[in-house]
């Protein structure tokens, strides 16, 4: 029994097969080290230096300016991931995205939603209803809407084909047709989702500048000024204080016993399988969200 304090523990079960066959599970401790790329894809470089040394080498963290932190593990493929992670235990937080906006928006506009939470509630049954509409992927539709979640507001279709281009734009008509795109748009939930996301937005862009500044201070201290009409820029960097004060959270609930973990963007990943009430419960405890991991055995 690995605790947490004197209220939460967490129960470490290990896996009765070997961890990480091919490597060892990361030591992350004092993070510094980079790797010399040269000519060669960076991370087939890195695992090729991890199977001569049997273990994965030091990850370098880089946060970005609004605490999100990145490397590259976070880039490579299932597959691969399946390969070197065999044994070990996959925590995400569910719907992150849509379960922390609509709890900034109790907290900083005291607006209860609605269907961002029934979203929560029934995400594997709308993503399939959208995908048979659609004639997608329950992928696909989980990348549209994800991105709505993170700005990504489709207006219109004539707005979404207008001149000029950005990301939002080149990575939905990438993901669906124009057909697709003109059903989605009339599809009555979909546009209650999307009208309600705007709204809350938008809600808790305004109450979040400190006495009407465009700073913005978001739940792990980082400052950033906004223009003021940049909703979407601003509940981002919101969103982003609040998935790393609950990854650092639990990283500082964890006792020296407890093997290191290997953080993701709004998860991680653990050599021993971990109690995910105990983890709910310490992050409702310390931050006030109320969230829900899913674990899966890699």
């Amino acid at each position: 029994m690995t605790k947490i304090d004197e209220k939460y523990s967490i129960k470490a079960e290990r896996p009765e097969e070997p961890l990480l066959s091919k490597y060892r599970f990361p030591e992350l401790l004092n993070i510094t080290n980079s790797l010399s790329v040269g000519d060669r894809n960076p991370i087939e470089l890195y695992f090729d230096i991890c199977n001569k040394k049997k273990r994965l080498l030091d990850l370098k963290y880089t946060p970005d300016d609004n605490g999100r932190i990145h490397h590259m593990i976070q880039h490579i493929n299932k597959t691969m991931k399946s390969e070197i992670f065999a044994g070990c235990w996959d925590y995400d937080i569910e719907a992150s995205a849509p379960t922390i906006l609509y709890q900034m928006s109790d907290r900083y506009a005291k607006t209860k939603l609605i269907h961002i939470p029934h979203y929560c509630s029934n995400k594997t049954e709308l993503r399939q209803y959208w995908a048979d509409k659609l004639g997608c992927t329950t992928d696909i539709v989980k990348k549209i809407i994800t991105s709505m979640f993170f700005g990504s507001i489709i207006s219109s279709e004539s707005q979404l084909y207008s001149r000029g281009t950005n990301h939002i734009k080149w990575t939905i008509k990438k993901l669906l047709t124009r057909d697709q795109i003109r059903i989605l748009l009339n599809d009555e939930y979909f546009i209650k989702l999307r009208n309600e996301t705007k709204f809350a937005m938008k809600g808790i862009a305004e109450l979040a500048r400190t006495d009407k500044s465009r700073i913005v201070t978001n739940a792990v201290g980082i400052q950033k000024e906004f223009k003021p009409w940049n909703y979407r820029k601003v509940c981002y960097h919101l969103y982003v204080g609040v998935e790393k004060l609950i990854l650092n959270n639990i990283t500082d609930r964890l006792n020296s016993e407890t093997p290191p973990l290997l953080l993701m963007h709004d998860g991680f990943i653990s050599p021993i399988r971990l109690n995910t009430n105990a983890l709910e419960e310490a992050v409702k405890s310390d931050t006030g969200y109320v969230i829900k991991y899913s674990e899966k055995l890699i």
